[in-house]
């Protein structure tokens, strides 16, 4: 797991959603790999790749097997130094989260739990939805995301937890190749 502070509360005042947009667009494309082509070589390692930002945390786990470590952490470095940020991508994604919270105002307890926050949280993000009000993300654009990145996914206050059959000083070493940055 990789874990940065890059929830929703660190989102800029009126771009509620911001920090969620930025998380869907992760592996939609990095480096020289299309989104289809991080899916498809993640999935013939048979390795499972999940990102999912909450208000206080962009969380992306990579579950694989031992013997694929190496080459998924390759794929997860890219994705997390070198997203491509498309506009192409950005517009579906951004269409997807507009839809997507649309229909959530149809839940009960989604809206149940956003009526508490609004009243309990006033005045803070906290009081907003991770995945934001869409007439926020309405006006949010691709150069915002991509400085959101650049300001908020850092290597101070983020960390990496690594569990398996794995020893310590060679996963530092394989590790430090990737994020070294």
């Amino acid at each position: 797991n990789l874990i940065i502070p890059s929830g929703s509360i660190f989102n800029p005042i009126g771009q509620e959603g911001l920090s969620y947009l930025t998380s869907m667009l992760l592996d939609e494309g990095a480096d020289n790999l299309s989104g289809f082509e991080i899916s498809d070589k993640l999935e013939l390692m048979g390795s499972i790749l999940n990102i999912n930002s909450n208000k206080e945390f962009t969380t992306i786990s990579l579950l694989c097997l031992i013997e694929k470590f190496e080459e998924s952490l390759e794929i997860l470095s890219k994705i997390i130094l070198r997203p491509n940020f498309d506009d192409e991508d950005f517009d579906r994604q951004k269409l997807k989260l507009i839809t997507k919270n649309i229909q959530l105002e149809d839940d009960p307890s989604y809206v149940a739990s956003n009526v508490f926050n609004k009243n309990i949280f006033q005045n803070t993000n906290y009081q907003f939805p991770s995945s934001g009000i869409n007439s926020s993300i309405e006006k949010i654009t691709n150069l915002d995301v991509k400085d959101f990145f650049s300001q908020r996914y850092l290597p101070n206050g983020s960390f990496i937890i690594v569990v398996g059959n794995l020893e310590k000083n060679i996963t530092q070493n394989i590790l430090n190749r990737y994020f070294e940055n």
